[in-house]
């Protein structure tokens, strides 16, 4: 019996940029922040047709190019004509698999993530992350309103990136001003 991967269990972190060379090899461009989850995956997820399927990494095909590109090579597919259908495919991890580079000030990894604010009752999702000179703010969609939260230690009070979750201290008041 063959079960669909849960998207929600998973996690985007880039896409099949071109096929390299003649031996089935492709070019993937992710964002930095996971570029390590690569070095320790034995497989990955491309999006075809609206669901995830799994691909085997060939054993020690993972070259870096860039900071945010990479060769890589599919067990069993070791002829371009094979793998290039799959150029532009995003590529998924399971959430747990991830590992992010604490140093990486590309906030653009929480977009997606869960929001909640226990004390508060507020739920919602990250939409976009701006960064305004510096100053980084969350663009948070909640009962289908955005809303604008800065990002700092005042109010951010614990990212979870293995659930995709973000606990926040919401001051009173900070939502009224989004009206």
């Amino acid at each position: 019996m063959c079960r669909e991967i849960d998207i929600n269990r998973c996690i985007s972190i880039g896409y099949i940029m071109r096929t390299h060379g003649l031996q089935g090899e492709v070019i993937i461009k992710f964002n930095p922040a996971y570029g390590e989850t690569f070095e320790e995956i034995e497989s990955l997820f491309l999006e075809i047709e609206g669901g995830l399927v799994p691909f085997l990494i060939e054993e020690d095909s993972l070259r870096y190019r860039t900071g945010e590109t990479a060769n890589i090579s599919f067990k069993s597919y070791q002829n371009v004509d094979l793998v290039d259908p799959y150029v532009g495919c995003k590529i998924f991890v399971f959430n747990e698999d991830v590992i992010i580079d604490e140093e990486i000030t590309d906030f653009s990894i929480l977009e997606g993530y869960h929001i909640t604010d226990t004390q508060k009752d507020i739920n919602g999702e990250v939409i976009r992350v701006e960064d305004f000179s510096g100053n980084i703010i969350l663009s948070i969609e909640v009962d289908g309103e955005e809303v604008m939260v800065p990002f700092n230690t005042e109010i951010v009070k614990q990212i979870l990136h293995e659930q995709r979750l973000i606990h926040l201290d919401i001051p009173e008041g900070l939502l009224d001003l989004n009206e």
